[in-house]
């Protein structure tokens, strides 16, 4: 058994285990190498998914403001805030 650890910047994400290859250098690197480019893509996707998120805060965020700036009337604003965070 054979076992690449996925390793990104920032730390070990996961693990590559294969059963049944030679354990020569060259089947080794090729592994490492595919373990490099899966690590990052990972790892690209979880930066993906972090901004959709935070773009999904601030835009909350952004409507929030608009409804709050746009009138002056207390119970409009609370109501508006409560139909937005719902």
């Amino acid at each position: 058994m054979t076992n690449i650890p996925l390793i990104t910047e920032h730390r070990a994400i996961g693990l590559i285990a294969v059963d049944g290859l030679p354990k020569d250098d060259t089947s080794r690197r090729l592994l490492m190498a595919l373990a490099d480019i899966a690590a990052a893509a990972i790892d690209k996707e979880r930066l993906h998914q972090e901004t959709a998120d935070r773009l999904a805060e601030v835009s909350t965020l952004y409507t929030l403001s608009t409804q709050i700036t746009g009138s002056l009337s207390l119970s409009r604003v609370l109501e508006s805030i409560v139909t937005i965070v719902k």
